[in-house]
């Protein structure tokens, strides 16, 4: 998720389960996990978030083809892909 939600976003729950939706974290959410146990790290938005979901939806896959709808509710605004790169 781009932020941190108390609720999920009125736009997603058709596509997403309340269950699922828990495990959908933020940037900030994995920094602070991740901050008393790793000496570096960086957690970072990754560019290639359209490009990963364009390849993934062209996929003839039950899966895929399910979530198209969720993208288009989204319209850029809570999905996110993030990379994470820790040393210890």
């Amino acid at each position: 998720m781009k932020n941190d939600y108390e609720k999920m976003p009125r736009e997603l729950p058709k596509y997403i389960s309340e269950e699922n939706y828990k495990l959908f974290k933020s940037i900030n959410y994995w920094k602070e996990n991740f901050k008393d146990n790793v000496k570096e790290i960086n957690i970072e938005e990754m560019k290639c978030f359209n490009k990963a979901w364009e390849s993934w939806l062209a996929i003839d896959n039950t899966y895929a083809k399910e979530n198209i709808e969720l993208l288009k509710a989204d319209k850029g605004k809570f999905l996110n892909l993030i990379g994470i790169k820790c040393k210890n």
